[in-house]
């Protein structure tokens, strides 16, 4: 009887603590999204296709930081709401300038936030085309903008705005 009473409390503890592993829930993280505040334009694109937008550097929505000894990491805590491709092509569509061309498309080599530096930055390689030419005009800029008190948003629209105005200024164009 004794031995019947002492597996019983044994089944019963093992049944209670897996029960503990079994049903409890594992500390959930907090994640924090960020989403450019893009502005409306002045004005208008004079009759510029957007063509693709295509993200080769790696980050997706996910926040992709560049430590002071250079290693790239992805915090899981913060991530943006839109992938950068399309923030990109979001602000491509609103911008105010023209390039002279009919067609751009855009390849994001980089898009990342320096801890060190408190920068967010990237690099795109940018493809025109006009129509009364067959030949393709590629230009490769590269841009970042401090953030301040943590304001990833607000800092990825300067960001994009600011690589827009400095690409598609006419006067640098090469034509």
């Amino acid at each position: 009887m004794m031995k019947r009473v002492v597996e019983c409390t044994v089944m019963l503890a093992v049944a209670v603590a897996a029960g503990g592993c079994f049903f409890s829930r594992a500390p959930q993280l907090e994640i924090n999204e960020y989403a450019p505040e893009l502005r409306p334009a002045s004005r208008m694109l004079t009759a510029m296709q957007i063509g693709s937008v295509v993200n080769l550097s790696g980050s997706g929505r996910e926040f992709v930081i560049r430590k002071k000894n250079g290693k790239v990491i992805c915090d899981e805590s913060r991530r943006w709401l839109i992938a950068p491709e399309q923030m990109l092509k979001n602000a491509m569509l609103i911008h105010s300038s023209s390039t002279g061309a009919d067609r751009v498309s855009a390849e994001i080599l980089k898009f990342e936030f320096s801890s060190d530096m408190g920068e967010l930055s990237t690099l795109v390689r940018f493809r025109f085309r006009s129509v009364n030419s067959r030949n393709e005009m590629c230009c490769v800029a590269a841009v970042a903008v401090k953030v301040s008190d943590g304001d990833y948003g607000r800092s990825a629209a300067a960001l994009w705005e600011k690589l827009l105005n400095e690409t598609f200024n006419k006067d640098k164009m090469v034509k």
